[in-house]
């Protein structure tokens, strides 16, 4: 809301990322909530087509990204101990799925 960053340190372990996840997830819920009422109240088609343009029903999705994917697993895993239930998806590297032959063999950055 207030689009301002932070900048957390703490030691390993201590749940910075699935308090950070969970309110980000929280807001989201929100903000989602926020647009169906302000959709309820708009009567008519003309005022829902004037809402859209105006911003209110766009589309938010939260990003969540890692270095490995054994971070990933544990943060999902972390994330199903939570009331939240997001839509996920992990995107894996070439290495780690890719079943061509000889791409998956490609090194560095060629494509």
């Amino acid at each position: 809301e207030g689009k301002a960053n932070a900048l957390l340190e703490s030691p390993t372990g201590t749940g910075k990322t699935l308090c950070l996840l969970c309110a980000t997830l929280g807001w989201l819920e929100a903000k989602k909530g926020q647009d169906k009422a302000n959709e309820a109240e708009a009567e008519g088609e003309v005022e829902r087509a004037n809402l859209f343009l105006m911003g209110l029903k766009e589309s938010r999705t939260i990003v969540y990204a890692s270095r490995t994917h054994s971070q990933l697993a544990k943060v999902v895993k972390e994330l199903r101990s939570t009331s939240y239930r997001p839509k996920t998806c992990v995107l894996g590297s070439r290495q780690q799925m890719c079943i061509h032959p000889t791409v998956s063999k490609i090194q560095g950055n060629a494509q």
